[in-house]
């Protein structure tokens, strides 16, 4: 205890001191240790807050907010939007079967029903093949009377000697005769092209049937609007015009080079069924011809280039008819040039293109075959008649199929086959 005495004397004598260091490390330990705890607690918190912050801005940034009766009521609008989709497509589809008829009075019923009857992809029964090889031919012929083509008929004498030549008819078509040659099959064609003969048979008809309703109430040739059809190009005969700066012209291919209207081979009614479809229509998206239709498109586009001779005061009739048919016609291009001296074109571009025409014009003097087995007939130039060449294409739906109607649809394609 006596060993111990000096330093509990030193102590008592310095215990200021010495409770002083105590207390400042006391002190200095619990202000390290709250620092550190502040920090870990201001760092989980602002990390919690900026979470908080970001979930908040996204809310801002998604507008309405997809809780979940925005959801629900989201799905809702995207099924009706499509099935309003679906009813329009039904509409048009339905639309294109009125004009879509299989010509039952010159290939026999049977022929008719069974095209009906049968898929797309469906073969015909031999046949009805031969039927068709055989009369094809005589559905142009039958379009006479039906479309008011100008033509000569010979009138039988009453003593059965002095026959009468008559003119009878409206409209010129110098191409009908040279039409129902075209598809004078040598021998039977297959499945495939008897449908794309049936389709361009069809599309004529449309035609036809737009320029007759210009026409409408005329009985005299010399009176009509449209005196005559000079020409119309369809499918890749259309795709392939000359010297028209069609839109996809410019469209840029998959491998960077620029696609070209010489490209386009146009294929005869004779042809392979591969040749026959290669770039027949357009692809609604991308405005290029479409290599090979795939069926599932909800329409393609099937381009058509035809020239007429009329009263031009008369155009917006005809263009007006045009977009009125029931395949939806687009004009894309328009462009004129006198009747009467065939001088430099005057061109009026449509909704997608312009330029000027290189098709021939007729004159007081032109005469367009009729139907009438070769034999020249006459086109009466008015004062106001112009040689004019439109371009644009017709909307060919494929059958609705709800399972591949879009919620929301631009410009899409029908079974992009016949």
């Amino acid at each position: 205890m006596d060993k111990l005495r000096p330093y509990l004397s030193a102590l008592k004598k310095y215990h200021f001191w010495l409770l002083l260091v105590v207390v400042l490390g006391c002190a200095l330990f619990a202000w390290r240790s709250g620092t550190k705890t502040l920090a870990e607690q201001f760092a989980a918190n602002s990390s919690q807050i900026e979470g908080a912050f970001g979930q908040v801005s996204g809310v801002r940034s998604n507008s309405p907010h997809p809780n979940d009766r925005f959801i629900e009521e989201k799905k809702e609008a995207t099924a009706r939007l499509r099935e309003e989709v679906r009813k329009a497509w039904q509409l048009h589809y339905q639309r294109q079967q009125q004009v879509m008829v299989w010509p039952g009075d010159v290939l026999g019923a049977g022929f008719a029903d069974e095209a009906n009857r049968l898929g797309r992809d469906d073969d015909f029964s031999d046949q009805f093949l031969l039927r068709y090889m055989q009369y094809a031919q005589n559905i142009p012929l039958s379009w006479n009377e039906k479309y008011n083509l100008r033509r000569v008929e010979v009138i039988k004498g009453v003593d059965g000697e002095h026959d009468e030549s008559v003119l009878k008819g409206v409209l010129v078509w110098q191409e009908v005769t040279q039409l129902s040659t075209d598809y004078s099959y040598r021998s039977k064609p297959n499945s495939k092209q008897v449908r794309v003969a049936q389709e361009n048979f069809w599309i004529y008809q449309v035609m036809l049937d737009a320029i007759n309703k210009v026409n409408e109430g005329v009985t005299e040739h010399y009176q009509a609007p449209i005196k005559q059809l000079v020409s119309i190009s369809l499918a890749q005969a259309a795709v392939n015009a000359p010297n028209i700066d069609l839109p996809y012209a410019k469209a840029k291919a998959a491998g960077g080079r620029n696609e070209s209207k010489s490209d386009v081979v146009v294929p005869k009614p004779s042809d392979e069924s591969s040749v026959l479809l290669a770039n027949r229509y357009i692809d609604p998206t991308t405005m290029k011809p479409l290599p090979t239709p795939s069926g599932k498109e909800e329409y393609v586009l099937m381009p058509v280039l035809f020239e007429v001779v009329m009263d031009q005061r008369r155009l917006p009739d005809l263009l007006v008819s045009c977009a009125n048919c029931p395949l939806l016609f687009n004009t894309q291009y328009v462009s004129f040039r006198d009747a009467d001296n065939g001088g430099a074109g005057k061109g009026a571009p449509g909704s997608g293109g312009g330029g000027s025409s290189s098709s021939s014009s007729s004159s007081k003097s032109s005469s367009g075959g009729g139907a009438g087995g070769g034999v020249q007939v006459g086109v009466d130039i008015g004062p106001f008649d112009a040689n004019v060449v439109i371009w644009g294409y017709l909307h060919l739906f494929n059958p609705p199929d709800a399972s591949l109607a879009p919620a929301a649809t631009g410009e899409p394609a029908v079974a992009g086959e016949p």
